[in-house]
């Protein structure tokens, strides 16, 4: 991974195990819980996963041949939405709408850090949890 790539509070995998930054160097991360830092070739993303989203409250909303996976993160305090959906050899899309500040965006994402970026992008308050 690149450090460029990432954002204090993103969650990645440290050797196999998801920890969230806390510190960014040119070369070197550092974790919560832990005073030490990590070579950036001992890191890699978190694939963005159905049951990643599910964990985090998005609920399954339908399944049809032109998004065959869709889900839906409402936050019941200001009515933002966040919409993920599986396109057909175009992976997972998520677009955010934000009923607060009117801010919006539509962006591909793989990773857990790239959904991250796109929620605080769009002012949603909304942790991501694994």
């Amino acid at each position: 991974m690149n450090a460029t790539e990432l954002m204090l509070g993103d969650w990645v995998l440290m050797r196999g195990t998801p920890v969230q930054v806390r510190a960014i160097g040119v070369n070197t991360i550092r974790f919560s819980d832990m005073l030490i830092t990590e070579p950036l070739e001992n890191i890699e993303p978190i694939p963005l996963t159905p049951e990643i989203l599910e964990q985090n409250g998005f609920v399954p909303i339908r399944q049809n041949a032109v998004e065959p996976y869709y889900w839906q993160y409402f936050d019941k305090k200001d009515g933002s939405i966040v919409n993920a959906f599986r396109r057909i050899y175009r992976g997972l899309w998520i677009e955010c709408s934000n009923a607060t500040t009117e801010a919006s965006t539509n962006k591909q994402c793989e990773f857990v850090h790239e959904l991250q970026h796109v929620i605080k992008n769009t002012e949603i308050e909304m942790e991501v949890v694994l």
